[in-house]
């Protein structure tokens, strides 16, 4: 009975660990997922000239910022 009972604590302890093995592995893929779909939805940031740079910059036409509220069809 207790070789019965020590082979099955011992079995035991290998699923705990193939168990905790699948876990990290789940783990790893779904934050890889997770790196990539961000990667791909946000390409790239753009943010609004700042005053200073405004100064600088006069002169460049390739830059226009239409205001907010201006709603085009």
């Amino acid at each position: 009975l207790r070789a019965q009972t020590s082979a099955q604590e011992q079995r035991l302890e290998q699923q705990d660990q193939r168990l905790h093995g699948l876990e990290m592995e789940r783990r790893r893929l779904h934050n890889l997922v997770q790196e990539l779909k961000g990667n791909i939805r946000v390409f790239c940031r753009v943010r609004p000239v700042l005053p200073e740079e405004e100064e600088r910059q006069k002169g460049l036409a390739h830059l226009h910022f239409p205001a907010e509220d201006n709603k085009v069809l």
